[in-house]
């Protein structure tokens, strides 16, 4: 038979292809940053044609930008891991391990979107749906907040401006450790998890009202 709709494996070899594609043009901008990030590079990669390449994506920005949206999706799996706690502090809690599990299990993606310059990414060039979908993982943490706030678990005040504080803290222990900055806790992810855990009820126990 020939013609018609594309088969179940003629889609499947699609989607695995952008895939492929995706992953290859997050490796390559991780070891050779935004100048080294080329259709060409990818392509080779990948080892189809830069024509075949542009066939999913129309451009470097259009590919760079299902690279973030990719990670976001995915950081956002580990998010919603946080629902699964019975109470407002528990829920908190696994949300923050969610983050770090997230970090350690997909480091490339960690550092592109949250330890490269935004104008790099061109976030001022994504699309409005495009952003709202990048959004959706810090309102989890906001809702996160907000509630704890009601339970009185954190002192009031904005629940955006609170867990901005909260991510600057987490942030700043993940990041610290991929950079290789954490001294004897440095390439022992286990031994991190339990730092990080500590800590990070250390630091909302300060938040208390």
């Amino acid at each position: 038979m020939t013609g018609g709709a594309p088969g179940v494996n003629d889609v499947n070899i699609v989607a695995d292809t952008r895939e492929r594609i995706v992953e290859e043009a997050r490796d390559l901008y991780i070891t050779e940053g935004l100048a080294g990030l080329s259709m060409r590079k990818v392509a080779e990669r990948v080892g189809v044609t830069a024509t075949a390449l542009y066939r999913h994506f129309e451009d470097k920005q259009a590919l760079l930008l299902a690279v973030v949206q990719t990670g976001f999706e995915r950081f956002t799996t580990y998010l919603l891991r946080g629902l699964a706690g019975k109470t407002p502090g528990s829920r908190m809690a696994k949300t923050g391990e969610g983050y770090l599990r997230f970090a350690l299990e997909n480091p490339a993606y960690y550092r592109i979107m949250f330890m490269s310059m935004r104008e790099d990414l061109g976030y001022d060039r994504f699309p409005a749906l495009s952003k709202e979908n990048l959004s959706r993982s810090f309102q989890l943490l906001v809702d996160r907040t907000r509630e704890c706030q009601e339970a009185k678990l954190i002192r009031p005040g904005d629940p955006h401006e609170v867990a901005v504080l909260i991510w600057s803290f987490v942030h700043g222990l993940v990041s610290l450790y991929l950079a290789g900055h954490m001294g004897p806790l440095d390439r022992k992810p286990e031994a991190f998890a339990r730092f990080y855990a500590a800590a990070q009820a250390e630091f909302l126990l300060g938040l208390h009202p």
